[in-house]
């Protein structure tokens, strides 16, 4: 039994999580994809399950503005105004903002409440968005990372820019720029691949007020899975986020302007910096985590490492350009955002690390 084995067993064995999904490879040779436990609804975790990815669905539409921005379709100056205000009415502080702040967390917008514009109708959603207000907490300029309606308005850009839905437009990536969608990887699914791949949807546990278990539901749901949520939505399995950070290991390597772009993206946007949101001192590129022993994925990873992590940190992915190592964790049934995140996912990517040492 391997040090990963042993640790997810004895995690799952005294109640820290119920069960885990992972995948690693390193310079593309597979060394771990597997699931360990059960789901909310006690199923079993299988290695090609999917999984409500959350906030680590961001890069891929990251990876839809590198393109553009590669292209010469959008510059990292534009304004929201410039780029949609012909087509949506926007506030006049939301219009003057621009891809860069959007994509760094500097907008200073309030921070909208994830599950309750979840309820919205796209519509309502919308108009929330292109009306947000600037922050009480967090001034324009300052990275903060709290921001609901940055993501809404970039997926809004590529769309104006497009012509194209973003899932539309992410799915031509590989075409335009070689970075194929992974086929278990989903921005928002049609209403087709939610018919195939329903019943590989599995479903968190969260905990509610006196320690009650409750199956959080709505993650296999047919609008949760088919509307685009940007800031937090899409679905995968840990094989296939793994296989989107494989490709783009590879493509930041090539010298174009899309490689240029994309290892800009990918690589820190100034020194590490005290972000109040997150309350830690820590590192970010353009819609992507960097540096990421800032950000508790253990302390094996470079400073050169990316990625991204979701569902209040029980949930992540990540490439370091250094090792050639990527890897990615679902943990299902954490009791808490702290103990996922300041604990368990440097400790499962430590045992990941040792997997790769043995391999080597």
């Amino acid at each position: 039994m391997s040090a990963l084995d042993a640790y997810v067993g004895d995690g799952i064995a005294n109640g820290r999580f119920i069960g885990v999904q992972a995948y690693a490879s390193v310079h593309g040779q597979v060394i771990v994809d597997t699931g360990w436990g059960v789901d909310g609804r006690n199923t079993p975790l299988m290695p090609g399950d999917l999984m409500a990815l959350y906030c680590a669905s961001k890069p891929v539409l990251a990876v839809a503005v590198a393109s553009l921005v590669a292209s010469g379709d959008l510059d990292l100056r534009e304004s929201v105004g410039a780029a949609v205000g012909r087509t949506c009415e926007l506030s006049s502080h939301v219009a003057k903002l621009s891809v860069y702040e959007l994509l760094s967390h500097r907008t200073g917008l309030e921070n909208l409440t994830g599950v309750l514009m979840g309820l919205h109708t796209p519509e309502e959603r919308s108009r929330t968005v292109c009306f947000a207000r600037p922050s009480s907490e967090y001034s324009a300029g300052r990275r903060a990372y709290s921001e609901y309606a940055g993501w809404h308005l970039l997926s809004m850009i590529v769309e104006e820019v497009t012509g194209l839905s973003a899932v539309a437009f992410v799915g031509t990536l590989g075409q335009r720029d070689g970075v194929s969608m992974p086929s278990g990887l989903f921005l928002a699914m049609s209403q087709e691949e939610f018919c195939g791949n329903r019943d590989r949807v599995r479903i968190n546990l969260v905990y509610g007020s006196g320690g009650k278990r409750r199956p959080l539901l709505m993650e296999q749901s047919q609008r949760i899975c088919t509307e685009l949520n940007p800031s937090f939505g899409g679905y995968a399995s840990m094989r296939s986020l793994g296989q989107f950070y494989e490709e783009l290991l590879q493509r930041r390597r090539h010298n174009d302007e899309f490689g240029r772009v994309l290892a800009a993206f990918t690589t820190c946007d100034g020194p590490a910096a005290y972000d109040p949101s997150l309350d830690r001192v820590c590192s970010f590129g353009l819609g992507f985590m960097t540096d990421l022993s800032s950000h508790y994925y253990g302390n094996g990873l470079s400073g050169v490492s990316f990625g991204h992590s979701g569902n209040v940190g029980a949930l992540l992915g990540c490439a370091d350009p250094a090792t050639g190592l990527v890897a990615t964790i679902a943990m299902l049934g954490t009791r808490s955002a702290e103990t996922a995140v300041y604990h368990h996912r440097g400790e499962l990517m430590q045992k990941i690390l040792e997997e790769a040492r043995l391999l080597s």
